[in-house]
Formats: C-alpha cells, sequence, structure tokens
C-alpha cells in the first residue's frame, strides 16, 4: 500500500470517475497530480459505478503521481457513501471536500473515516468564504485549499472572470498562508485559449497560488511551465540566500536591492517551488 504524498504540484488534472479508461491516461498527461471527480463530472446514474471504479484504482501503482478523489457533498447521500467507503478501501494522497463551509464537516468526515485521511478543503460558496480563515487554521490534517470559483461566482450573482474573483483568489491564498498550505485555483474552461490559460496562470502565480487546476490534458503543460520558477528566477533566489546566509540574519544589500528576512522567504519559497 502506498504512502501518501505531500501536496507539491502545480497542476491538477481533473479526470472524471466514470471514465476509467481515461485514469491512466491522465497519469501519464505529465500532471503532477490527479483528481479523479465523483461529484460534477459523474452524472446520477453512474455513481456507484465511478465510486467502485475510482477505489479499485487506488489499489494500483501510482507512478509517484499524486492522486487525490473529489468526493460528492456532504450534505448528500451520495457524499456519505463516498465517505464511508474510504473506510476499507487502499488511501488515496488526499480527499477533495466540495462546498467546505465550516470547519466541523473536515473534523466530522476524519471521525467517520476511522483513519487519518487528508483533505483538500473545495471553498465555492459565500459562506465558505466567509469562514476560509477558520476553515485553513483548524480543519484536521488539510493537504491543500482550493477555490470553487464556478459555484463562488453563481452564488454571489458575479460573472466567472477575472475581475469578480479577484478578492476571493486573495482571501484564499491568505487563509492557506495561515497555515502553510499550498493554494488551488480554479480551472480555466475555454479550451480553446491557450494564450489566455496562459495569462491567467501567470496572474495567479503572482497572487501566490502555487497550483492551478485543468479540465484537460492539452491545458497541463501550459500550467506546468507557467508555475515553473525560470532559470533565471532560481539563479536569484539562491544568491539572495546565500547573501543573507553571509550577513547573518541581518540586513544586506545584492546588485543595489536591500535584503531583508521577507525577501529571504520569498526566494526560498521560489527554490521550493523549483524543487
Amino acid at each position: 500500500m502506498q504512502s501518501p504524498q505531500q501536496f507539491t504540484a502545480r497542476s491538477l488534472l481533473f479526470v472524471p470517475g466514470n471514465r476509467p479508461d481515461r485514469f491512466d491516461k491522465a497519469l501519464a498527461s505529465g500532471a503532477q497530480a490527479v483528481c479523479i471527480d465523483l461529484e460534477d463530472a459523474v452524472p446520477a446514474a453512474e455513481k456507484d459505478m465511478a465510486r467502485a471504479s475510482t477505489l479499485e484504482f487506488l489499489g494500483r501503482p501510482r507512478g509517484g503521481v499524486f492522486v487525490c478523489l473529489r468526493i460528492n457533498d456532504l450534505r448528500s447521500s451520495q457524499g456519505w457513501r463516498d465517505l464511508l467507503s474510504l473506510k476499507d478501501s487502499p488511501p488515496a494522497d488526499a480527499v477533495m471536500v466540495p462546498k467546505v463551509e465550516h470547519v466541523e464537516e473536515l473534523r466530522l468526515a476524519s471521525s467517520v473515516c476511522l483513519r487519518r485521511e487528508r483533505w483538500i478543503a473545495l471553498v465555492e460558496s459565500a459562506l465558505g468564504m466567509s469562514r476560509v480563515d477558520d476553515i485553513a487554521a483548524n480543519s484536521p490534517d488539510l493537504a491543500a485549499l482550493m477555490l470553487g470559483g464556478a459555484d463562488f461566482s453563481a452564488d454571489i450573482g458575479a460573472t466567472f472572470t477575472w475581475e469578480p474573483l479577484l478578492a476571493a483568489r486573495q482571501r484564499i491564498v491568505q487563509a492557506a498562508a495561515l497555515r502553510r498550505l499550498p493554494a488551488i485555483d480554479v480551472p480555466y474552461l475555454d479550451l480553446r485559449n491557450d494564450a489566455g490559460l496562459a495569462e491567467e496562470t501567470h496572474r495567479v502565480g503572482q497572487l501566490g497560488f502555487s497550483c492551478k487546476a485543468a479540465v484537460h490534458p492539452s491545458q497541463v503543460a501550459t500550467i506546468s511551465a507557467v508555475l515553473q520558477p525560470s532559470e533565471k528566477d532560481v539563479a536569484r533566489a539562491h544568491r539572495v540566500v546565500d547573501a543573507m546566509a553571509r550577513s547573518d540574519g541581518g540586513v544586506t544589500v545584492l546588485d543595489g536591492e536591500m535584503l531583508d528576512e521577507p525577501v529571504l522567504r520569498a526566494a526560498q519559497r521560489v527554490l521550493q517551488r523549483a524543487a
């Protein structure tokens, strides 16, 4: 049985749980993480089949790819069937819980599973966003925090575009930072617009997201490349770390720029992402 990994992915590819023929293809897509979806991508009549196929897949070698599954809403009977099925299944690297609105939901899920699952909290409502700091800081065994932008936009009556989601993206990143968690951005849905995907991925990287979700394998390479620090950035980060080490924790100057503790932490994050 495989031991769960830490979430360090730049790209997370969703694959429908009712399409087991695509599971191995997703692993081979180049995505650092794959999420098998039991929720929105699966018709009601195929939920049981999707669950059985997913649990069978979790018992197979996964080639070092971080594999999680998105269960159904815990306010539904299908969500509870998903959760109870995890008790005796091979472990995923994490379980993504949709529509999280309160820290007690993940505490209850942990107690039901009777083992230490790691959770990705998907925040996609106004109520969830109003409590996101508490969810991030106090939920048990979180692997990451994710923005569910489409549902959130619908909930607040906004369009699913950059400007209306900017404040929500900033809140997700800030909440994730409370616990040093990775922050995962919502997928970009226009599969024909690679330039738009690259631009949005660049923007969310600047905001502090370390990962962006994908809904098609064709998006993976762009996301991974954009969120991978450049050789120039990595070289600069190494020089910052070296300069601060020589300063013995004090303020110093490199190429005319003052360096201090916040600059050092930013350089260390660049090196962590590059690794």
